[in-house]
């Protein structure tokens, strides 16, 4: 009995120290205000806007858009029984880990939700959740429009929707 109470009690605390997307979004926005400390708000923000990839118009809607080496990683067993899918023309990214554990919960969530979410892998360990893969920049401006009235807040690891086109 003793020794089932422990078990017990050692796997309770094995799922406490579990990351999650809320406790990862708390650490990001964490170190996010301790960056900023210190600085007026209109410099900081000047600041991150430089850090952002190109704004582009499209057709009334507008996109950042940045080119990246991208690798398929992981697909929610909703979204197309959980198949490998190549990058497509223009992905939209919505959040970017350096946990994988935290992409694939985001992008389950994001499938939970009806979106065709995907985690893709740039570099060694930076990992984005897209929420659509697109054809052509007019749908991934489009789209980006989209989700940002629908999700106004959420993003992890980027401040909004970033289109990006795979290097090859």
């Amino acid at each position: 009995m003793k020794k089932l109470l422990v078990v017990i009690a050692a796997l309770a605390l094995l799922s406490a120290c579990k990351p999650s997307e809320k406790n990862y979004r708390l650490a990001y926005e964490t170190a996010l205000a301790r960056e900023h400390e210190g600085l007026d708000e209109g410099v900081y923000e000047l600041m991150q806007e430089a850090a952002l990839p190109p704004l582009v118009r499209v057709m009334g809607d507008s996109v950042r858009v940045e080119r990246k080496p991208l690798v398929w990683f992981y697909t929610p067993q909703a979204v197309d029984s959980g198949r490998p899918h190549d990058p497509a023309p223009y992905n939209l990214a919505i959040s970017r880990y350096k946990m994988a554990t935290n992409a694939r919960a985001h992008a389950d969530a994001l499938a939970g939700e009806g979106y065709s979410s995907y985690v893709f892998r740039s570099g060694r360990d930076l990992y984005y959740v897209m929420a659509a893969l697109l054809p052509t920049l007019d749908s991934a401006a489009h789209a980006s429009s989209q989700f940002l009235i629908t999700h106004k807040e959420g993003y992890v690891g980027i401040p909004c929707p970033i289109a990006i086109q795979p290097q090859h």
